[in-house]
């Protein structure tokens, strides 16, 4: 997985993501994607990115955020 983990959905990426809504976990290796940063970050790069889409109203989706921290932290490099 390339180095970084995102959401998006306002279009976070979050994604968090982490994952759920708003800010990020305060995980550095979670990266808040939007539209003014995704082509950029995510489709003109060649590493390879693990993005959550997201909904910040959607219960299911915040209680991810933890997860998709660590999975970020496990997958890193």
């Amino acid at each position: 997985m390339g180095k970084k983990s995102g959401g998006g959905s306002k279009s976070k990426s979050s994604s968090g993501g982490g994952g759920g809504g708003g800010g990020g976990s305060g995980s550095d290796e979670v990266v808040v994607l939007d539209s003014t940063n995704f082509d950029a970050l995510v489709m003109n790069s060649k590493d390879i990115w693990m993005v959550e889409f997201y909904a910040p109203w959607c219960g299911h989706c915040k209680a991810l955020e933890p997860e998709w921290a660590i999975a970020s932290g496990k997958l890193k490099g």
